[in-house]
C-alpha cells in the first residue's frame, strides 16, 4: 500500500503543474494530452468525469 500512495503522489505532483496541491481544469488537459491516448479515449474519461461530477451534486442535493 505504501508503494500505491508514493506512485500516486508522484503522478499528483507531475500532474499539478502549478503546484496549487489541486488538479485544477488546465491541470488535467495538460496531463492527459502527454498520456499519448486518442482523442476518443481522452473523450470519454472526460465525459465520465462530468458524469461523476453531476451524480455527486444530485447525490448531495438529495441527501439535505
Amino acid at each position: 500500500m505504501a508503494a500505491d500512495q508514493e506512485l500516486f503522489d508522484a503522478w499528483f505532483r507531475f500532474a499539478d503543474a502549478d503546484r496549487d496541491n489541486v488538479i485544477g481544469g488546465a491541470d488535467a488537459v495538460s496531463f492527459f494530452s502527454r498520456s499519448g491516448l486518442p482523442q476518443e479515449t481522452l473523450f470519454k474519461v472526460k465525459r465520465r468525469r462530468e458524469e461523476k461530477a453531476m451524480e455527486n451534486r444530485w447525490h448531495w442535493f438529495y441527501e439535505r
